[in-house]
Parts: structure tokens; sequence; C-alpha cells
């Protein structure tokens, strides 16, 4: 027996039933889902109201659920609440600001891809200018003739001109 002042964990669908002393103030109960749905599909027993409910909620097939909910009141408008949820404007509103929030982290990523991958490009070219530059320069120092520092730094005459 379980002592009035502590609650207790109690398991469901399993051979032996546990109880487990926890604090003052809660009850656990470990439901064992699989127990339950191999019940309810191998027809060996029959499922109580309690294992229907849960089966209820666990359930997709559309049929299984009629089946469930058959003859019961609360279960068939537990049934159409569930279906409502799962087909209705809510479900459908939360599923297209899910997308797109998607698409819009796609674009961000999209974009900072592009904008590295330009700033990247850039980055490169002027770093090859100022090669360029910096080697006709130490060229220029040296007395090369300007057509030959033209001819081998892609300059132009009035670029090498420019260098001081």
């Amino acid at each position: 027996m379980v002592e009035p002042s502590r609650s207790r964990r109690s398991t469901y669908g399993n051979d032996k039933e546990e109880h487990f002393l926890y604090s003052e103030h809660i009850t656990i109960y470990h439901i064992d889902l699989e127990k339950i749905r191999k019940k309810y599909y191998n027809k060996d027993k029959e499922i109580d109201q309690f294992e229907k409910e849960i089966l209820l909620l666990m359930e997709t097939d559309k049929e299984v659920l009629s089946e469930l909910s058959k003859g019961d009141e609360t279960m068939e408008e537990a049934k159409k609440k569930l279906e409502d949820l799962s087909n209705g404007e809510l479900f459908t509103e939360y599923e297209r600001e899910q997308m797109k929030e998607a698409e819009e982290r796609a674009i961000k990523r999209y974009e900072l891809k592009m904008a590295r991958e330009e700033g990247l490009k850039q980055g490169k070219e002027e770093g090859l200018e100022q090669g360029k530059l910096e080697t006709a320069k130490k060229l220029k120092e040296q007395g090369i003739d300007w057509n030959i520092i033209a001819v081998c730094t892609d300059l132009s005459l009035k670029k090498i001109e420019e260098i001081k």
C-alpha cells in the first residue's frame, strides 16, 4: 500500500503493476504504448476505454480512428476534433508560416553565400591589381623600360606613369 503522504508512479500495460515513490505532490504513470497498440492490432484481448482513448491520440489511420470511436459519442467528438486539427485552417496556417520562414532562411543563406563569393572575387581582383602595381613600382625603380613593365604586368603605360 502506498503511504498517503507520498505519491507514486504506476506502470500501465505491463503484466505486473509497479509503484515507485517520488514526492508528495506528483503521480507519474508509465504507459506501455507499444503493448496497447499490439493488444489492439492482434485482437487477442478486448481493449478498455482508457486504451481506446490512448490509441485515438496515437493513431493516424482514419479507418482505425473510426473503428475506435464507433458507438461512443465522446470518442466520436474527440476524433472529429483531431481530424479538424489535422485538416483545419489553423494547421494549414501554421504550415504556411513554417514554409514561409524556411523559405526566408533559405533566401538569406543564398544571399549570404553570394555576397561572400562576390567579396572573395573582389578581394582577389584587388589583390592582383595591388600586386601588379607593386611589381611595376619595383621594376620602375630599377630603371626597367616602361614597355617591358606594361607587357609583364598587363598595366597600361598611363598607369605605370602614375606610379610614384
